[in-house]
């Protein structure tokens, strides 16, 4: 499932070198596209591309994605189960990095912070709530909704039954 549309080189050229080069390779895209819904408990297969100015590509850097699930408003280290996603693109010819995600049961429901994260001449796990990135890489965020599977019949009880026919 593609959560997000890709951009292409001439946005990378912008934030490195071009008048979004003052951001420090960080965009907020909250607003900017309708949150996808995930379910609970259900896998994504997610798909990140680098791109890079001028067609350049820095292979073997983490791409990584941190969801919110505990709707803290904070990235929480890797530890805590929210980096969803650790990757690497190996090279020009393939700077798709892939992974299927599973969404928690125990995630909470409703709008939460999606990260995306490049890593150019960084080391793996990235610190989500790191700063001085100096356009080494990107940071981007999203909206995803965390919401129950819709209910597509009515729910069925089902029926009890027993072969015990003494009572007290």
């Amino acid at each position: 499932t593609t959560l997000f549309p890709i951009t292409d080189n001439p946005w990378a050229d912008e934030l490195y070198y071009g008048d979004l080069s003052s951001l420090n390779g960080y965009t907020s895209f909250v607003d900017s596209f309708p949150a996808p819904t995930v379910n609970p408990d259900s896998l994504y297969d997610f798909y990140v591309t680098e791109v890079a100015p001028f067609g350049s590509f820095e292979s073997g850097y983490p791409i990584e994605v941190y969801i919110d699930y505990d709707h803290s408003g904070v990235f929480d280290p890797p530890s805590s189960g929210e980096l969803a996603f650790d990757q690497t693109a190996t090279s020009v010819s393939l700077p798709t990095a892939t992974d299927t995600v599973r969404i928690p049961h125990d995630a909470m429901l409703g709008l939460t912070g999606m990260r995306v994260m490049i890593g150019i001449y960084y080391s793996s796990p990235l610190d989500p709530c790191g700063t001085g990135w100096d356009n080494n890489g990107e940071i981007r965020d999203y909206l995803i909704n965390i919401d129950y599977h819709p209910c597509n019949a009515a729910p069925n009880a089902g029926t009890a039954t027993t072969t015990d026919s003494l009572m007290c």
